[in-house]
């Protein structure tokens, strides 16, 4: 998954008084695409040093191994402008799971989560008033009525269903573009178990139920600020799925020898799905 960088180590030590060195990278964001030269697959990020503009704030997100990352900000504390530099183009997101080094990749997505969540926090949601960098944790605290506002973490189910040989594949509505199938998956509730969104999940939208739950891995999700949490799990019951026609448009099983493969080394979902086409007797199916 993009997560899994070893040898590279992810560090994410908050440091608020860090300050860029000329080889630090420097991360700009426009609308949720990125500032960065893809050339020959390869992706690459703008060094504090190369840039002739030097004003604003750069704040300190993390470090891989020796590289430190840090945040382009302006002086309202809002995603500064990048440089208007031949050869750089602004990249949607998910296009980077095709780029190598994946360390790289992985640290670009991390960065737009905590990018997001700076930027989308400037002020307090309780009283409005502009809200200030913890001194010492990763945190923003309103310095009128105390307000502490962490960042955004949202636990999210990714449910593969197994009927013997077969496994529940399905594929978003409104996504005819994508030819590629997926696992049933949702946002837990409040005041709702993990396992309990597992089954509501499900249930919504293909109308089966499922028994003997198996966790099996997480993966943290930048794309959407989650923590996503994968399961496998056998059909109870009556075993004819349906799309619920809001979010999926297909809800299918199909057979473990007629599952294409996709395995991206991106997705948790990809993983999975690949899992069970390729280990029929495996600890988790």
């Amino acid at each position: 998954m993009i997560q899994d960088i070893a040898p590279n180590v992810y560090q994410n030590h908050y440091d608020p008084a860090k300050q860029p060195a000329a080889g630090s990278y420097v991360i700009f964001f426009d609308n949720r695409k990125l500032f960065c030269r893809t050339g020959m697959g390869t992706l690459t990020f703008p060094t504090y040093g190369a840039l002739t503009d030097h004003s604003g704030m750069f704040r300190y997100l993390f470090s891989i191994d020796q590289d430190e990352y840090y945040l382009a900000l302006d002086q309202e504390c809002v995603p500064k402008a990048p440089p208007a530099w031949e050869g750089w183009d602004l990249m949607p997101l998910f296009s980077l799971q095709r780029l190598q080094p994946k360390a790289s990749a992985y640290a670009a997505l991390e960065a737009a989560s905590l990018g997001g969540w700076y930027t989308g926090n400037r002020f307090c949601g309780r009283c409005g008033h502009e809200m200030v960098h913890s001194e010492t944790e990763r945190a923003l605290q309103c310095p009128e009525c105390h307000n502490l506002v962490y960042p955004r973490i949202n636990p999210v189910a990714i449910v593969a269903v197994r009927n013997g040989d077969k496994l529940l594949l399905t594929k978003y509505k409104g996504r005819g573009d994508v030819p590629f199938y997926a696992l049933v998956a949702g946002f837990a509730e409040i005041g709702e178990s993990i396992e309990d969104t597992v089954r509501r999940e499900v249930m919504e939208e293909t109308g089966i139920r499922v028994k003997n739950l198996r966790f099996y891995k997480s993966q943290p999700w930048a794309l959407s600020d989650s923590l996503l949490m994968g399961f496998f799990c056998d059909l109870d019951g009556a075993e004819t799925p349906h799309a619920d026609g809001s979010e999926l448009s297909v809800a299918e099983w199909v057979s473990r020898d007629a599952i294409p493969n996709r395995d991206d080394g991106f997705s948790l979902t990809s993983e999975m799905i690949e899992y069970f086409r390729t280990n029929g007797k495996g600890e988790y199916i």
